[in-house]
């Protein structure tokens, strides 16, 4: 179980947007103890893919544009 002072800062803002614009989904993970493993998880494999993409050319912003759904899903 991962704990909230060993959330990466794109864990952190992950948390912060479903709270935000996904309430039932926070809510959901919170409730079962799954939250912080939920976005960790989630942001260790789009670090991947953004790692990637820059090891490929694509510059900082392009690939984190691409990434970027991943990070901040659409509203509930």
């Amino acid at each position: 179980m991962i704990t909230d002072r060993q959330l990466t800062p794109w864990a952190n803002l992950l948390k912060v947007h479903l709270k935000e614009f996904r309430p039932k989904q926070y809510h959901d993970l919170l409730k079962a103890g799954t939250l912080n493993d939920h976005v960790q998880e989630i942001v260790d494999r789009v670090e991947i893919e953004f790692s990637n993409l820059r090891d490929h050319g694509l510059a900082y912003d392009q690939a984190y544009e691409m990434i970027q759904e991943q990070l901040y899903p659409k509203p509930e």
